[in-house]
This record gives C-alpha cells, sequence and structure tokens, in this order.
C-alpha cells in the first residue's frame, strides 16, 4: 500500500485499507486485505495443491473438476 499512496509508510489500521478492500462498483479498488483472508486463501491452496501433488505422484487420477 506505501507504493500505492506514494508514501513511506502504512500503518495498518489506516482508514484507506477499508476503502482500498471495497469492491470497484463502490468507489473501491477490489484489493483483498491479506490479514483477513489468508487462512481462507492457505485452505484453498493446501486442498487445490493436494490433489494436484496426487495426481503428478499417480496416486489418484487427475479431475480438474475436483
Amino acid at each position: 500500500m506505501p507504493a500505492l499512496f506514494d508514501e513511506s509508510s502504512f500503518e495498518e489500521d489506516d482508514y484507506r485499507r477499508s476503502i482500498t478492500e471495497l469492491p470497484v462498483r463502490f468507489c473501491g479498488l477490489g484489493i483483498p486485505n491479506p490479514t483477513t483472508s489468508s487462512a481462507a486463501n492457505y485452505e484453498a491452496s493446501t486442498l487445490v495443491c493436494s490433489h494436484l501433488i496426487q495426481a503428478v505422484q499417480g496416486t489418484i487420477p487427475f479431475r480438474p473438476a475436483e
């Protein structure tokens, strides 16, 4: 965020952080906050990667729908 707002520092509780999370249709930038979305992103990444790893190892068939 400092580069986006051309500042040397950017506090976590800065009011602009909540504005950047808003969808574009609400005059935000649609940039998710990594501190609030990291747990869900980690879980999704783990599930997707585990399927790909098992498919590459040949233990399960690759099914893109899964």
